[in-house]
């Protein structure tokens, strides 16, 4: 079973994802939202992820405002802000955010002369996160997007702890800065629709499943241990022996992806489920619905639809997805946002969104910035040893770790198009006529598709460093 760790609370940020001139804070007319508002957080462990970027031609500056609804103390020890090198995925920052290189020195970690860092705010002020920055990264300026940066995003982690108090935790972008006399101090952060999501985990980042498996001589070499996997289609369990290669799939919702659906082969569970507060969302439901009925909490889990009106059509982006967009109108009489799928009326919706494109109404989900840590114990009954081997099939640049060691998984491409990809790792020997137990994990960081089919399988020789062959990092 995949447990979620609990001990905390994770805040995510990705909505809206591109920062348009309605989410500058200090734009010279328009709304002047803000991007997210998480009130009266009190004492605990929190991590707070961000990603953003925009098309804007001029710089925006991301920003955090940690604000003491009464005196609080905020103590900082884990932390990682800045630009992508190369891809949009950012395996630098994270490689800054858990303070270890990846891949020898390819993704190097940096040296917080100043971490743990602690803060205490009198109840009525507040701290920002750019100034908590200027503390941390002595040397490097504070980063910006749009404008000369273009639309390379701006991506952070950061690990911190309420000691005391209840603090505001709200982000926001603008031009130039919180002084601005055009600075909306009001502005409003209700959800927008555009494939993205924002709300708070009940829970740390991190996943945990515990695994066992038993092997003998008799076992032909990349012999796969294979099990069943239980989701919510699923729930007396699907064979994986009897599904495509055998992966289980991980960091994807299977009902908003047809074939992980279909084929039953996703674990679900490991997927977070984001809260978002937000009083506008009772003006999204329809006329028919009692006041009774609603809420003002969006709920972006694999249960529900994501989402704010019947009236979406699906259309294809520039990636080859097909994905939803909000059109004009008035919504149907019988309409719930966000309500759960299996109680969603989809004669409400135009045709292909009825039939082929269902799918699209529920929440895509990509469990970015989570570590799914596996436990495997393997008890080998023979005489010989073996070593147990893993293999990621993805389409997005990953991270693994195993023995304290992390290694960059990253797709092929393709015209510049990333294609999924098969790579294999090498993970530690099983000895002979004995349990021996291991250790790994897996993480998205961020910014890439989502869907990845993970296998453990056998070898009783290595063909590194040949290149099908596995790494081996244990």
């Amino acid at each position: 079973a995949v447990k979620q760790k609990g001990g905390g609370r994770y805040i995510f940020s990705n909505s809206p994802e591109t920062i348009t001139d309605d989410y500058v804070a200090d734009y010279e007319s328009g709304p002047r939202n803000w991007i997210m508002r998480n009130g009266g957080l009190e004492e605990g462990v929190y991590t707070l992820a961000l990603y953003h970027h925009t098309k804007s031609d001029y710089e925006i500056t991301i920003d955090a405002e940690f604000y003491a609804e009464t005196d609080t103390t905020i103590t900082f020890t884990r932390f990682g802000l800045g630009k992508p090198i190369g891809e949009w995925t950012g395996i630098n920052i994270y490689a800054e955010y858990i303070g270890n290189n990846i891949d020898g020195t390819t993704y190097l970690k940096y040296d917080f002369a100043n971490l743990p860092y602690t803060v205490t705010i009198p109840a009525g002020e507040r701290v920002w996160l750019t100034d908590i920055y200027n503390v941390l990264y002595s040397n490097r300026e504070y980063p910006t997007i749009g404008g000369s940066e273009g639309e390379t995003p701006v991506f952070g982690m950061m690990d911190f702890i309420i000691q005391s108090g209840v603090a505001d935790v709200n982000l926001m972008g603008y031009r130039d800065d919180y002084n601005s006399p055009n600075f909306n101090w009001n502005g409003d952060a209700s959800y927008v629709f555009e494939n993205h999501h924002k709300g708070v985990a009940d829970s740390l980042p991190e996943t945990n499943a515990e695994l066992w498996f038993e092997v003998s001589d008799g076992m032909a070499d990349q012999s796969k241990l294979t099990g069943k996997v239980f989701n919510v289609r699923n729930p007396f369990g699907k064979n994986l022996a009897n599904v495509g290669e055998g992966h289980w799939y991980t960091h994807i919702n299977p009902q908003s992806d047809t074939w992980t659906g279909d084929a039953g082969n996703s674990i679900e569970f490991d997927m977070f489920s984001l809260k978002y507060a937000d009083e506008k969302k009772r003006e999204f439901y329809g006329s028919n619905i009692p006041e009774s009925e609603k809420d003002a909490v969006w709920r972006f889990d694999t249960i529900r639809t994501q989402i704010r009106t019947n009236k979406v059509r699906a259309e294809e982006n520039a990636a080859g997805l097909m994905i939803l967009h909000e059109e004009e109108g008035e919504v149907d009489p019988n309409f719930k946002p966000n309500d759960f799928l299996h109680e969603t009326e989809l004669s409400m919706y135009e045709p292909n969104i009825q039939g082929a494109y269902s799918n699209l109404l529920a929440v895509s989900l990509g469990n970015y910035g989570v570590v799914e840590k596996y436990r495997i114990n393997v008890t080998n009954t023979g005489s010989k040893s073996w070593y147990l081997c893993y293999e990621m099939d993805a389409i997005a640049h990953m991270v693994i770790e195993c023995n304290g060691k992390y290694r960059i998984s990253y797709p092929e491409k393709e015209g510049g198009t990333s294609l999924k990809t098969k790579r294999r790792y090498a993970l530690g020997v099983i000895e002979p006529n004995t349990t021996t137990t291991i250790e790994f994990s897996v993480v998205l960081p961020t910014a890439d598709q989502g869907g990845v089919g993970n296998q453990l399988y056998i070898r009783d020789k290595l063909t590194y460093p040949k290149e099908e062959g596995e790494k081996i990092i244990f």
